[in-house]
């Protein structure tokens, strides 16, 4: 695990850029946004929540704006995740999914026959967390069975204790571990291929660039756009390596913690929060 967080650290840190990069948001959309995030930092998630999805309305083109409205889709994540938190109501989870399976929806029609899986890997990822959650409120304890009409062996079961809600609480906790575990198992797996990709685009970059400077002659177009396209690459798989290792060494995380309270059969409840401090992506347990 030490080394999964030393390569997210490593990758936290900018790459180095040819200039200014141009904002994400729209000025509309921006204004939205940050009143969006200081709502949530006070705790006001209904106001919050209003002003993201007023946000994202301002980002109307999924290619056009695709940025900008992962971005914003982030910050809603953590907002509706607290909500959840805060108050361990169901709606707020459902209407998460919902708002990331109309988002996916969008981009993947506007995308067409070009999409491709490396697209929709950070939403199907945030998906896969919503549903483990689900999954894990919708877990309860094991409804007791009618008892049929007397008999010596049905007397000597009515005899033996009835299993403590403990034990089935703990029964739950350990299927959501592991429902966590295999997520973020899944979600380091697609880090690992990120950093592999982003070193070897680095890689890549510098060759040319130092064979351009070798040969003392100006670039070519084609291996500008040959540069262009090996800087673009590695950018995307940077920040694709750093949000599925942050989501997947927590959801690694959470699901250990959770499998280990359910073995204990702990009466305390784990519950996992998100909140909006690292690409709009932080959690913290509850106990």
């Amino acid at each position: 695990m030490s080394t999964a967080l030393l390569l997210i650290v490593l990758l936290v840190a900018p790459a180095p850029e040819p200039g200014a990069a141009p904002s994400d948001l729209t000025p509309e959309a921006r204004v939205h946004h940050q009143r969006g995030l200081t709502a949530l930092d006070a705790g006001e998630f209904e106001a919050s929540v209003g002003e993201l999805e007023r946000a994202y309305a301002l980002l109307p083109d999924p290619l056009l704006h695709r940025d900008g409205r992962s971005k914003v889709m982030g910050s809603l994540r953590a907002a509706l995740t607290e909500a959840h938190a805060a108050t361990s109501e169901r709606a707020h989870l459902e209407r998460l999914q919902a708002l990331l399976l109309a988002h996916s929806e969008a981009l993947r029609r506007a995308l067409g026959p070009a999409g491709t899986t490396e697209d929709f890997v950070m939403i199907d990822g945030a998906l896969q967390q919503v549903e483990a959650l689900l999954t894990r409120e919708a877990t309860g304890p094991v409804q007791p069975v009618a008892e049929p009409v007397a008999s010596p062996v049905a007397s000597q079961q009515a005899a033996r204790p009835a299993a403590s809600p403990a034990v089935a609480r703990g029964h739950g906790l350990r299927i959501a571990g592991g429902v966590l575990m295999g997520v973020g198992t899944a979600a380091l797996g697609v880090m690992a291929y990120g950093v592999v990709v982003h070193i070897d685009d680095r890689h890549k970059l510098q060759n040319l660039t130092e064979s351009v400077a070798a040969s003392g002659a100006r670039p070519t177009p084609a291996q500008d756009q040959e540069a262009r396209r090996y800087f673009e690459r590695s950018d995307e798989h940077r920040t694709l390596a750093c949000v599925m290792g942050a989501l997947g060494g927590v959801a690694l995380l959470t699901g250990l913690g959770l499998h280990i309270v359910g073995g204990k059969r702990a009466r305390s409840r784990l519950e996992p929060a998100l909140g909006a401090r690292f690409a709009g992506v932080t959690w913290s347990l509850r106990f």
